[in-house]
């Protein structure tokens, strides 16, 4: 279900707009009507934000467009022109909370009363849905008390976004806060040519290494995206993972699999990688195993998900899923390129996406199931970048997820001189 609150044009009144899928055609019916009616309105008014809290929303576009192979363009001119805007980002760097989450929940206590909906969670709309599932309610919600009831709950969730932008305004205009051009904001600096805190974590990993800590897990797609596949493959043996697992594009570069669900730049980039390759580290890819894999009492691995190495994790129900599936109280996962913790405790559901600071930590917790997605060495997803990557330490049961620079400039001249589309090779400044 794609839902908005936003102004009416003709009668100047505010409104919910609602596109509704239960199964994959009408999801790519209602993906298109969303973003064609997002697209124009843009187009009319190119200062138009649309305003979300976390990740979820624009990884959910990016991710069905691709799968149904529409608005593709669409999709990527809003987010080259920061058209989304994630509230989420804003908040938890701009305000301190006496909370131990920054869920919309939590911060809704300082902007509008406690909610009244008969749903009032992501979670509980999801088991609503499954209801809805079960007892064969109609499809429309007006014909069904289960569905309204979710609409009643996306509608409230919409109109709380819009109050939280308002609240945020305020909050500008009573500290005297001025603007700040995001572009010159956002512009990377330029990459150094030494950090002496990576060499600090190099030389501790050597050290580790040396007395046989097993303390190096991959979450794969090692190729299929940068102009020198052969080197990260040497370089992936030589530190000799205690745990690693295939990625789909590892599958499809090294012959393995077809390309078929590939983006013409993406099956471009699999075919220019397979005849790249040496022999024998297309074998050695083809022998990578699939994911999960238990790696120890506290830590599972999987690519894509644990119920299937292939799915996308983008939204609280794939989450909540492969956290009941996950034999682990900590399943690290990748495939997405997008950092986000996702949370459950008995019926209790929560999620962060990524923060944007250059260090943080989730702190596990007695009875609680984890699924952290570190994000990407390489082409990170979530308009930053950095490296990211992730430490866990199973005594303290934590983990600590790090943003650190890289030589993107000498990466995207692989990329060009290797004949790889350009896009593969612009996409790295931007991180998207």
């Amino acid at each position: 279900m794609f839902g908005t609150w936003a102004r009416n044009e003709t009668i100047g009144q505010l409104e919910f707009r609602d596109w509704w899928a239960h199964d994959r055609v009408e999801e790519k019916i209602a993906l298109e009507g969303f973003i064609d009616w997002v697209y124009a309105r843009w187009k009319k008014n190119p200062a138009m934000h649309i305003y979300h809290y976390a990740a979820y929303e624009v990884s959910a576009v990016r991710r069905l467009s691709t799968r149904h192979d529409t608005r593709q363009d669409e999709v990527d001119d809003l987010l080259r022109n920061n058209v989304f805007i994630d509230l989420y980002q804003i908040v938890r760097h701009a305000v301190r909370i006496g909370e131990d989450s920054y869920s919309i929940k939590s911060i809704e206590t300082l902007y509008r009363p406690k909610r009244r909906t008969d749903v009032t969670t992501a979670s509980g709309s999801i088991v609503q849905y499954a209801n809805w599932m079960a007892t064969k309610q109609p499809r429309d919600w007006q014909s069904s008390s289960i569905l309204k009831g979710i609409r009643d709950y996306n509608e409230d969730d919409c109109k709380s976004n819009a109050e939280l932008c308002e609240w945020l305004r305020n909050l500008v205009k009573e500290q005297g806060i001025s603007y700040v051009d995001r572009h010159s904001a956002d512009a990377p600096a330029p990459p150094k040519p030494a950090d002496p805190e990576i060499a600090k974590r190099q030389e501790l990993s050597a050290k580790l290494r040396a007395r046989g800590d097993p303390i190096m897990v991959v979450l794969g797609d090692l190729v299929g995206y940068g102009g020198d596949p052969n080197a990260v493959v040497e370089r992936i043996q030589s530190l000799e993972p205690a745990a690693i697992v295939r990625g789909n594009h590892d599958k499809v570069a090294c012959g393995l699999q077809q390309a078929e669900g590939f983006n013409a730049v993406a099956k471009s980039a699999a075919k220019w990688t397979l005849e790249a390759l040496a022999p024998e580290h297309r074998d050695w890819l083809c022998a990578l195993p699939a994911g999960p894999i238990d790696v120890d009492d506290v830590v599972s691995i999987c690519h894509g998900s644990p119920f299937d190495e292939d799915a996308y994790i983008f939204d609280e129900l794939d989450a909540v899923r492969a956290l009941k599936v996950s034999k682990r109280p900590l399943c690290l996962f990748g495939h997405t390129h997008y950092p986000v913790t996702f949370e459950l405790f008995n019926d209790s559901f929560d999620s962060v996406g990524s923060a944007g600071e250059p260090q943080t930590q989730v702190q596990m917790k007695n009875g609680y199931k984890y699924l952290i997605n570190p994000g990407s060495v390489g082409q990170p997803r979530d308009g930053d970048p950095r490296a990211a990557y992730a430490i866990v330490d199973t005594m303290q049961r934590r983990v600590e997820l790090y943003r650190t620079r890289y030589a993107v400039e000498d990466a995207h001249m692989k990329i060009v001189k290797a004949g790889l589309p350009d896009v593969l090779a612009q996409r790295l400044a931007v991180g998207r």
